[in-house]
């Protein structure tokens, strides 16, 4: 079984890897957070990283900021509309796990 990897590892140049593996390390950080916090977050966090990781497979540029920042802003005003504040453990925390 790890010879498709190491085969898959070989393709890859240096700075995909890299890439993959912080991936690898925020899921593993962000997981254990998943169940305290509420669904949309979770499932946005992941979206998010499978996004960035997509991106790293094909090879493609990141999204303009213009595009970004809409996207920000609405996690920011989801955050406020749960906890109806930006402030606070919970809603910090939440907001931690949406920048990535």
């Amino acid at each position: 079984m790890s010879r498709p990897l190491s085969a898959l590892a070989l393709k890859l140049t240096r700075d995909k890897s890299d890439t993959l593996l912080l991936l690898g390390a925020a899921l593993m950080v962000l997981a254990p957070h998943a169940l305290h916090l509420p669904a949309w977050v979770s499932l946005a966090c992941g979206a998010t990283l499978l996004w960035r990781a997509t991106l790293t497979f094909r090879g493609t540029r990141m999204p303009p900021g213009l595009l970004l920042l809409p996207l920000s802003l609405a996690a920011m005003g989801g955050v406020f509309a749960t906890f109806h504040t930006v402030l606070g453990r919970d809603a910090g925390v939440a907001m931690l796990v949406l920048l990535v």
